[in-house]
Parts: C-alpha cells; structure tokens; sequence
C-alpha cells in the first residue's frame, strides 16, 4: 500500500545538516547500548532521553505539518 512522505522537501536541500542530525543519532543511539547492556535504570534513562532528542531534532525540522 502507498503512503504519502512525511518529510518536508526542505530536507533535500539541507543535505550538511541532515548529516550532521544523523552523526548526533548515530552517537546517541550508540551510547544506548552500553547502557542498556549495563542495567542502570537511570544511565538507560539518560542515554535513551539522549536518543530520543536527536532523533526528534530532525523530525521537528523536515517532518512535514499536518
């Protein structure tokens, strides 16, 4: 089934930035891990927060108003 893109097209043209989101993922969600793995409810807490944040950073830019 088709669905429509929620990405705003702003997002093409904004290709350093979006790079520069997916680096601020790919550490956060890299710090996740060993968090998860070391079972501190309040570092798992931390470092999801952390993850979360960066990912929402580019779904507030280039997703697109409903």
């Amino acid at each position: 089934m088709w669905r429509r893109a929620r990405s705003n097209r702003r997002i093409f043209g904004a290709g350093d930035h979006v790079d520069q989101l997916i680096v601020g993922v790919q550490t956060a969600t890299a710090q996740l891990v060993p968090a998860v793995k070391s079972g501190d409810k309040a570092a798992i807490a931390v470092a999801y927060t952390a993850a979360a944040n960066a990912c929402n950073a580019c779904h507030t830019q280039f997703r697109k108003e409903e």
